[in-house]
């Protein structure tokens, strides 16, 4: 493997998941139980917050936030450490790899491939999430809502069920 070079060491993608609509169940169960193998983010997302290239090829976990029972809150229940990350044109992942098949949208987007997931002590609850940057240790030391701005609670996960 040879040496890396990297300027943030805990880079953190903390996004929501997209419900999409006629989108696979599975997808979003895997997210739900911790058992994920990919994220996608548009590259578009990234350029519009002036983020650059190198710097989200230095991620080196997600947190994603899951809507928690069809509510407006997301609940992020899960940090997953990133084993590589890559620009993907959107037609070329798979249903499992994204939810759903979208043939014609050759958008770029920066596509993650996850390994393992760490779960939270603690699950984090949001309202209104956007993608974000931030550092794993400050992800993980959150414990009460004075700590993170998006934060509303913090509660104990419970495991989901899809009906």
């Amino acid at each position: 493997m040879g040496l890396q070079l990297a300027r943030y060491s805990d880079s953190t993608l903390v996004a929501p998941l997209r419900l999409i609509v006629g989108g696979d169940k599975d997808y979003i169960q895997r997210f739900q139980a911790g058992t994920a193998e990919w994220f996608h983010l548009p590259l578009s997302a990234t350029e519009y917050k002036a983020i650059s290239r190198q710097v989200m090829c230095e991620v080196r976990y997600c947190a994603i936030a899951v809507n928690d029972d069809d509510s407006s809150e997301r609940m992020i229940a899960y940090l997953y450490k990133v084993k590589s990350v890559r620009l993907v044109r959107r037609c070329d992942m798979d249903n499992h790899q994204a939810g759903k098949i979208e043939e014609t949208n050759e958008e770029e987007c920066w596509f993650f491939e996850l390994a393992y997931a760490r779960p939270l002590e603690l699950a984090l609850i949001f309202t209104g999430l956007e993608f974000q940057l931030t550092k794993a240790s400050e992800l993980l030391a959150t414990k009460n809502v004075t700590t993170r701005p998006l934060l509303i609670q913090v509660r104990q996960p419970a495991p989901f069920e899809l009906q």
